[in-house]
């Protein structure tokens, strides 16, 4: 083939070796197809999984990547053809295979169907795995087939009979039939391979396309079934290999230029309406990358093979082969992406092979000769119904071993860890020493009871989304001696990953996980709503990556203060003021005695109603400057996160810039990815009953104010309360140790005791009860917080600045406290009637507090819990 044409007389083939030179071309060929098919399905799997993150869509990616295969191969296979045409291989022009220059019917449907295939391929690709579409193209032979027997039928014009089909479809073919589909179901049932319905879907289109294209192509010329091939003497020596290599080349051009032009057609309209934009198609040519090449490049490669091939043989032979084909691509991806092999996957294969044997009356011939067809029959339904029930036996159960993606990191695994919150890290230290954060990516997840992890705190874990686990590589936990073996694959690999080592956090006003002795200490805390905040501040850093500690040492990473009224103005009560001074002392000398990255959560100040706050400063406060100023000196940016707008002003006024507006951190409890949708759907249901029958069945829970009994607005919001009571099925939930007795005596007694509640020592029963209500009435924050963090719909009337800035940073269903004293409320409804509310402002709003409280961690070093990091990432 090296040399020219006069070149090639000298070697004139005798008779007796055109079968060999037949057989020969095939291998060739064959070998050729196999290789460059296995390159192009894992470079396209590498592809989809590099655009996964992309805003590249999977029917987007899969009709730029068909064009662009098509078309480079359009101009790769005439660049050829003309290369042949000067070194003097006569008739190359693809025209020339075209009636008067032009394509037919036939010809161009064809084309179109090898189009419709490449595409639902590159599709299968995409919302699946390379396996998953090469297991389900295995199915090919039955499409064949199926629409041989059809285009028999149809030239015969609907006279046919059994000794018709059965020149065309033998026993044997289809005994082959029944025992590939054996096969094939033992190897969709693998435990590593998911099946992906849109996959499924598009391999089966792509199957029954590319089938179509292969019996069309033969039909139109029926007694060209098998290509010429050499005869003796010097004067057919254009009938050599050459010319088997010539026409799979043209055959291959003229299929694939009118392919091309279907792509191209298809392209444009999703270009003009938008749905691809110019964007998408520079992500991939401005930095194609090698995938993207090899992806295009090996395509062509594979399909000159394929139609080649096809030449030579016929179009069952070919779907034949194209069975081989799968089966090596399956090994192929398989070794690449580390895709386990269970039994049932390598005795399918090993069945779809025996099946492809079948399929062939030549590969067995002895077999043959000794069985009857009843007898093989037999042997066949037999191999065929056992398969067909392993495949059904080996589905995997939600425990086993089960691959999600082989998009990313198919070798790592990972057993998912009990969940968590930070409290329990102070009974026992998290177990990752490290975690890999793989962002937006999935890996496969084993059983804990396959691993025994008992006592392990120097594990690797893996964090995908809201999930962590303990990370599995190549089938073992990984532990510290371990990962940079498993480090070495994700780099490798390319795969986007953060390695976030394990730090010591101390925390100041913390909730205390529950102990005897943190519920006494507790118990003394005269207002229950410091459970609120204190146990959202605790659960916002991630438990898996963070160990609570109470003293510094070398491993401490961070200190983070957590408090609520702090900056209190009142020269009306010196004592409170002067204990509140001392706290912030105390913090102060705190901050520069650890002396590291800091941050503030929930800090406020407490100002009466009606005063200026446009005007109030930090002046003659010392200590509330210092604390401030300890704790900007360690930060990089605004990191003192304060309740409200309030508070910020009055860190402005006194010239520090580090103050946020963040609202309490008790919003940062629900990890409800939709809390505000929630949220709207159960204050509809409320108004729907109130409206039907006055709520008479509705749980409603009420809470009283953070005031004296001598205090004028004590009684008017107690006689609102009590009109609601009156009304449904309330219940009081006292937050101060004066509520009790001031509830009593007000009421004298008439609110029946088991309807007055009080969580003493600890939050979470107050938050298991919340789950059971469906309305809170609060006149203080943390009260219509339990509420709403646990998802039930909340209204809060404000007695003073520090609930009403709250409320205002958090987005909260409020009532002015100044509408009460002017309009009398005798239901819930009249009082649902006056609240503005906009849920979808309040979800946003949450969204971008959480945003805030992710970079405020992340300014020292730390992460957010994984669970509300997952909900920034939908």
């Amino acid at each position: 083939l090296h040399q020219h044409t006069d070149t090639l007389t000298a070697f004139a083939l005798p008779t007796n070796t055109t079968m060999s030179i037949k057989v020969v071309a095939i291998s060739t060929f064959t070998v050729g197809w196999y290789w460059t098919s296995s390159i192009n399905a894992v470079a396209t799997q590498e592809l989809v999984g590099h655009h996964s993150d992309s805003e590249v869509t999977p029917i987007s990616l899969a009709l730029i990547l068909t064009l662009s295969q098509l078309a480079v191969g359009g101009i790769l296979s005439i660049c050829v053809l003309l290369g042949m045409k000067q070194i003097g291989f006569a008739d190359t022009s693809v025209f020339a295979n075209w009636d008067q220059g032009w394509p037919s019917k036939s010809d161009v449907m064809v084309g179109f169907l090898h189009y419709v295939g490449c595409l639902c391929t590159n599709m299968g690709f995409a919302y699946g795995s390379a396996s998953l579409v090469q297991v389900i193209k295995l199915l090919e032979p039955i499409e064949t087939l199926v629409l041989t027997v059809l285009v028999t039928i149809f030239r015969s014009r609907g006279k046919i009979s059994c000794s018709t089909v059965g020149e065309v479809v033998s026993l044997q073919q289809a005994f082959g039939t029944l025992i590939i589909i054996g096969g094939t179901s033992m190897l969709l049932s693998q435990n590593s391979m998911k099946i992906e319905p849109r996959s499924v879907v598009a391999a089966l289109a792509s199957g029954f396309c590319m089938s179509s294209r292969n019996v069309l192509k033969k039909s139109v010329a029926p007694n060209e079934k098998e290509m010429a091939l050499p005869r003796a003497g010097p004067s057919h020596v254009s009938n050599t290999c050459a010319d088997v290599f010539t026409k799979g080349i043209k055959t291959f051009c003229s299929i694939t230029l009118i392919a091309a032009i279907s792509a191209i057609a298809m392209l444009l309209p999703s270009m003009i309406a938008g749905s691809i934009s110019p964007q998408q198609l520079a992500v991939f040519f401005k930095d194609p990358g090698q995938p993207f090449a090899k992806a295009v490049f090996f395509h062509c490669g594979y399909n000159v093979a394929s139609i080649t091939v096809l030449s030579l043989t016929s179009a069952l032979v070919h779907s034949l082969l194209n069975v081989g084909k799968r089966i090596v691509n399956v090994l192929a991806v398989a070794v690449v992406f580390g895709v386990p092999l269970t039994i049932s996957g390598k005795v399918g294969l090993a069945v779809a092979a025996v099946g492809t044997l079948v399929y062939n009356k030549g590969a067995f011939p002895r077999l043959l000769n000794a069985c009857s067809y009843k007898h093989l029959a037999l042997v066949v339904l037999i191999l065929f119904f056992c398969s067909i029930n392993l495949g059904i036996k080996a589905i995997p159960s939600e425990n086993d071993l089960t691959l999600v993606s082989e998009k990313v990191a198919p070798l790592l695994a990972y057993v998912e860890l009990a969940p968590r919150d930070l409290l329990a890290t102070m009974a026992a230290a998290s177990p990752c020493e490290k975690t890999v954060i793989l962002d937006g990516h999935e890996v496969s997840r084993g059983s804990a009871f396959e691993y025994d992890m008992a006592g392990d705190d120097n594990i690797i874990c893996i964090q995908i989304g809201k999930v962590v686990g303990a990370a599995v590589y190549m089938g073992r936990i990984v532990q510290r001696s371990t990962f940079s073996v498993m480090e070495k694959y994700l780099t490798e690999a390319s795969i986007p990953h953060r390695i976030v080592e394990r730090k010591d956090v101390i925390i100041s006003g913390r909730y205390l996980p529950v102990t005897k002795e943190s519920n006494a200490q507790r118990k003394k805390d005269g207002n229950k709503g410091n459970f609120v905040w204190q146990y959202g501040a605790t659960n916002l850093v991630n438990p898996y990556t963070t160990r609570l500690v109470t003293k510094k040492n070398n491993e401490t990473a961070a200190y983070i203060v957590a408090s609520a009224n702090l900056f209190l103005f009142r020269k009306n009560e010196p004592h409170l003021e002067k204990m509140m001074i001392n706290m912030a002392q105390s913090m102060a000398n705190t901050v520069a005695k650890y002396d590291l990255p800091s941050i503030v959560l929930g800090i406020g100040a407490q100002v009466e109603f009606g005063e200026d706050v446009s005007t109030v400063t930090m002046d003659g406060y010392d200590s509330y400057k210092q604390l401030l100023r300890e704790v900007e000196s360690r930060q990089k940016s605004k990191s003192i996160a304060v309740r409200g707008d309030v508070t910020e002003r009055i860190c402005q006024n006194s010239g520090f810039t580090h103050c946020l507006s963040m609202g309490c951190p008790s919003l940062t409890i629900s990890r409800n990815m939709d809390l505000g949708g929630v949220l709207k759907e159960k204050w509809d249901v409320v108004r729907h009953e109130l409206k039907k029958d006055g709520g008479k069945k509705l749980k409603v829970v009420l809470a009283l104010p953070a005031l004296q009994l001598s205090n004028k607005d004590y009684g008017p919001a107690l006689d609102l309360l009590m009109a609601i009571y009156e009304q449904h099925d309330c219940y009081f939930i006292l937050q101060s140790n004066y509520d009790r007795h001031q509830l009593s005596t007000y009421t004298k007694g008439s609110v029946d005791k088991s309807r007055v509640l009080e969580y003493e020592d600890q939050v979470e029963p107050w938050f298991g009860f919340m789950k059971s209500v469906d309305f809170v009435l609060s006149y203080r924050i943390h009260g219509a917080m339990a509420g709403i963090i646990n998802e039930v719909p909340a209204v809060i009337i404000p007695t003073d600045f520090r609930i009403l800035e709250l409320v205002n940073a958090m987005k909260l269903p409020l009532l002015p406290m100044e509408k009460t004293k002017t309009k009398k409320y005798f239901s819930l409804l009249s009082i649902l009637d006056d609240v503005s509310i906009d849920f979808d402002e309040f979800e946003q709003n949450r969204r971008d507090k959480l945003k805030q409280y992710k970079r405020i961690l992340g300014d020292v070093g730390l992460e957010i819990d994984p669970a509300l990091d997952a909900i920034l990432l939908q």
